[in-house]
């Protein structure tokens, strides 16, 4: 009689179709640090922070902490030059008066304008880490970063002072270097007066 229905089939099935894995289209991911036009600027939203924009004048005696520089500054120069330690001319062409600028789309509270410096955008997107400068560096646009942000967390460090609570003005992070780009291109230079002024200005501060 027939053996089939006692010892079972020898042939192995036939495999089964492999599946078939079709990858998820990948993000188009924004190419610069924190703001551009797909992701624009969002002030801050924290209820306990009340956000009072700056006159002219507050705006340009604000100082941006230490503490800030150490740890935000640095994370954001790491994420757009890599393991390199620009000068602050590098750090000014990319960072400050970019299209990538944390204040590329922000309007400047000293004259109205879209573009505010470094230290304007942190204050309207970052509060509490900005306050009346306590202290007016002294410094070279060809020093590194970590060579300044360095010395300003070992300063602190030896004069037994909290980086949270010393604010710092830089004329780099400072100014608005989106008019400064502006002035240049048309060839036009702040006289030596001008800067005075604005050093003693500071300074009385």
């Amino acid at each position: 009689g027939c053996l089939c229905a006692v010892i079972p089939c020898l042939r192995r099935p036939a495999p089964a179709p492999a599946p078939v894995f079709t990858p998820a289209p990948k993000r188009k991911r924004c190419c610069c640090l924190r703001l551009c036009r797909r992701r624009p600027p969002k002030p801050n939203r924290n209820p306990k922070i009340k956000i009072k924009p700056p006159t002219p004048g507050q705006s340009e005696v604000l100082g941006i902490s230490v503490a800030y520089l150490v740890k935000t500054f640095r994370k954001e120069v790491t994420a757009v030059f890599g393991d390199e330690d620009p000068n602050y001319y590098e750090v000014n062409k990319k960072m400050l008066y970019s299209d990538i600028a944390k204040g590329r789309f922000i309007k400047c509270p000293r004259d109205g304008r879209e573009g505010c410096s470094y230290v304007d955008a942190v204050n309207l997107l970052e509060p509490g880490h900005t306050q009346p400068a306590t202290l007016m560096l002294s410094w070279s646009w060809h020093y590194t970063v970590e060579t300044v942000v360095w010395a300003l967390e070992r300063w602190c460090r030896l004069n037994g002072k909290d980086p949270k609570k010393v604010f710092v003005w830089q004329c780099a992070l400072c100014n608005n270097q989106f008019r400064v780009e502006e002035s240049k291109a048309k060839g036009e230079w702040e006289s030596f007066d001008t800067f005075k002024d604005m050093f003693e200005k500071r300074m009385d501060h």
